[in-house]
Formats: C-alpha cells, sequence, structure tokens
C-alpha cells in the first residue's frame, strides 16, 4: 500500500472518530487536527476542555492500531499557537511563561501531556511537541482574534 494512501486511511479514521466534536476541526488535505479557540483562556496555557483532547486522544490510539504502516513509524506532533497580545509579566498559568512562544509551548506541551494521561506512557516517545508563538496567525487582519490561540495536531509516517 503506498504511504499517501495509508496517510488518507489515518486522516479518514480521525475525522470519523472526531468530526461530532464542536472544539474539533479535521483538515484532511493538510492532514492536521485543530483544537479550536475555546480550549485556552487568552494568556493561559492551561486546557479548559480536556473532554475534547480525550476524545482526540481515542481517536489517535485507533489509529496506532492501524497495522498497514509497512515498517514506517507513526509519529504524531502537537503545535501550539498564540494571538499576538504582548505578556507584559511573567504569567504562570499551567506553566511559566513571558512571552508567546513560551506560552505556545507550553499549550502544547499541556495537550500532548493530557494525551499521553489518557493513552498511557507508552505512547511519550511517539507524540512530540512545539510552540510557535504568534508566528503562524490564521488571523492576519485581527492578530489578537482568539481563532490564533489553538493547538494543532499533525502526523507523519517516517
Amino acid at each position: 500500500m503506498k504511504q499517501e494512501t495509508i496517510e488518507k486511511k489515518i486522516i479518514n479514521k480521525i475525522y470519523s472518530q472526531v468530526s461530532g466534536l464542536t472544539n474539533v476541526k479535521v483538515d484532511t488535505l493538510s492532514k492536521k487536527i485543530y483544537i479550536k479557540t475555546t480550549t485556552f483562556k487568552k494568556g493561559s496555557a492551561c486546557v479548559r476542555d480536556t473532554n475534547t483532547v480525550r476524545e482526540i486522544a481515542y481517536a489517535i490510539d485507533s489509529v496506532f492500531k492501524i497495522t498497514e504502516f509497512q515498517g514506517k513509524e507513526l509519529i504524531f506532533f502537537v503545535e501550539g499557537y498564540a494571538d499576538a497580545s504582548p505578556i507584559k509579566r511573567k504569567i504562570c498559568s499551567c506553566g511559566c511563561f513571558s512571552n508567546n512562544d513560551e506560552l505556545s509551548f507550553y499549550r502544547a506541551y499541556n495537550v500532548r501531556n493530557l494525551i499521553i494521561k489518557f493513552l498511557g506512557e507508552e505512547y511519550e516517545n511517539r507524540i512530540f511537541f512545539s510552540g510557535y508563538g504568534d508566528k503562524m496567525l490564521l488571523d492576519t487582519v485581527n492578530k489578537y482574534s482568539e481563532v490564533n490561540r489553538r493547538v494543532e495536531i499533525r502526523f507523519i509516517l517516517q
């Protein structure tokens, strides 16, 4: 089976499991799962909607059980983002941060750790995280928009 076919099968399986969740968008073209804005308050890395993260974790677990990877390893990346609101002082809210790069790092870190909490430590070496701050805004017209406060999850086969 071609890698493209396997990747399509993976993203379609995820989509079928989380399509009913209002805080989640699955983009089958970019192969990304978007956790929407209501998950984080402005200036916070605390995950407010753990139920959504749990459902995503179960969807991730289901694709790890697909056996047709043809010797390739499936890896997920949890990527955190922030809006452009300045952080004027050090904040400790589910992680201590003094800028948007650190805030987005802790958003991704907290979502990744919740996924591992729901699935088990055996997933630690297959789910990674990083933060991108306010460098990749979805709404560039209103850089303070809540749509820019998000976490995206993508996967690769390697």
